[in-house]
């Protein structure tokens, strides 16, 4: 079983061992699979901001984002090419004919379609592209900032992208990108941890990536294509998913099969849905950015993440977490590159199985 095993550390003392140790941890498991559910192909721990943003577009080119905080400078850069038709799936470890910022990516992992369908062909690729982005990140402005992505003519759904951020005014946070392909059961990812001695509660943030979720504003609720997501057995939404990230002039007619793709980040705010939800579809109402704090006490002993499709047919390919005040090591699937949390002791997490996913079957109506 995959582990990762996380600390919460306090202020002062504890505080400056992190800062003066980050760590980061490689996944060492296979860079190819068939199997449902998320792996945690990253894990990072140190004074890091992160961006995160996606694209979907018909036309198979179009601006990603990037919010840069003032005086960072990029740490790491990752990007997911979401729901790869068969036909167009990119070789590993070899330049695609996808660009970024000008430049081919080659992308380390694939998570191809586990769900014996061929006709949903939901492979997801993942790379990191430090190299591709960090100069021109690094010369830009701080604020929201765009950079490039061409498809490269490949029948993609969308694409997203996740920038840390080397920043000395940010406390200590672990940030853990966990990839892959929807499974057709559901599944659900747990932080498991002694029982915590300190509110390290504050700022835990989740971002969720979804493509192939197809929803206008004012459609009933027996029409809806979207997920669910429990948080230690509580509702935190019903209507995660639709096309938020959908780069056309007009979303409601022009957003369609080839450009399906929401992620939470850029222009987004952890502030949760509304529970219980309207019956009619409100884009504005969920743009899968979350804040894990609301379920989280003092005393607790673990976050178990659970999702459900009801609509059997959206992709659930990356869920990002971001944990203040949490330092990270790992065994077994991701290899700790030098971190001992040990001197904080206030409380040990364990990732106990990654999957947040969703289920895969039907083609979705064509508007």
């Amino acid at each position: 079983m995959r582990k990762l095993f996380f600390s919460a550390i306090a202020a002062g003392a504890a505080l400056s061992v992190a800062i003066a140790s980050p760590a980061s941890a490689a996944y060492t498991g296979p860079a190819s699979w068939n199997t449902a559910g998320l792996k945690p192909v990253i894990v990072e721990t140190g004074q890091y901001a992160w961006s995160i943003d996606g694209l979907g577009t018909l036309d198979g080119t179009g601006n990603i984002q990037v919010e840069k905080p003032a005086g960072g400078t990029v740490h790491k850069a990752y990007f997911v090419a979401a729901q790869v038709q068969d036909g167009s799936k990119p070789t590993l470890n070899t330049p695609s004919s996808i660009l970024l910022n000008g430049s081919a990516v080659t992308f380390q992992y694939e998570s191809l379609n586990a769900s014996g369908d061929d006709s949903n062909a939901f492979n997801n690729y993942f790379a990191d592209v430090t190299s591709l982005v960090s100069s021109t990140i690094d010369g830009q402005s701080a604020g929201v900032n765009n950079i490039t992505v061409d498809e490269g003519g490949l029948d993609v759904e969308g694409t997203a992208l996740v920038v840390l951020f080397n920043d000395s005014t940010v406390d200590v946070a672990t940030v853990v990108l966990a990839f892959g392909n929807s499974s057709p059961s559901g599944d659900s990812f747990t932080l498991a941890f002694n029982a915590l001695s300190a509110p390290q509660t504050q700022d835990l943030q989740m971002s969720v990536g979804i493509s192939y979720s197809y929803n206008l504003d004012g459609d009933s609720r027996d029409g809806w294509q979207s997920s669910s997501i429990y948080v230690n057995d509580t509702l935190m939404t019903d209507i995660a998913g639709s096309f938020d990230d959908c780069e056309e002039a007009d979303q409601e007619t022009d957003c369609n099969d080839g450009a399906l793709l929401t992620v939470g980040g850029v222009g987004g705010a952890t502030t949760n849905p509304t529970i219980p939800s309207s019956d009619t579809w409100s884009q504005a109402a969920d743009d899968e950015l979350y804040s894990l704090t609301p379920f989280v006490e003092v005393g607790d002993t673990s976050i178990t993440v659970k999702t459900s499709n009801p609509s059997s047919d959206d992709n659930i390919f990356l869920d990002a977490f971001y944990l203040k005040h949490i330092v990270a090591t790992v065994d077994d699937g991701l290899a700790d590159t030098g971190f001992d949390p040990s001197s904080s002791a206030l409380g040990a997490f364990a990732v106990l199985s990654a999957g947040v996913a969703s289920v895969v079957v039907a083609r979705r109506r064509k508007a």
